[in-house]
């Protein structure tokens, strides 16, 4: 959607979407350079511009529905807190 909305307007996805993932990539840059986890909350059409800015950084991507979906938020509250030292990289 996001490629389709570029070629029609051009002006207007770089300065919505570009610009600001720009923005927010050297926020969340700022922030991951002082503290060992960050969690950011973005919308859809951010996230994998995002992702490329960020470049080699650790990226857990968790999609609303299943943040909304009690038996998906349950296996990935049970991965995160259960994770072990060894686990991290």
């Amino acid at each position: 959607m996001i490629e389709d909305m570029r070629k029609k307007f051009p002006t207007l996805v770089r300065k919505l979407i570009d610009e600001r993932n720009e923005h927010m990539a050297g926020r969340i840059a700022e922030y991951s350079s002082r503290k060992n986890n960050v969690v950011v909350v973005v919308g859809d059409a951010h996230v994998e511009g995002l992702i490329r800015l960020l470049g080699d950084r650790e990226v857990r991507k968790i999609r609303l529905e299943t943040i909304l979906d009690r038996s998906k938020m349950n296996a990935l509250r049970s991965d995160l807190w259960n994770r072990r030292p060894e686990d991290e990289g």
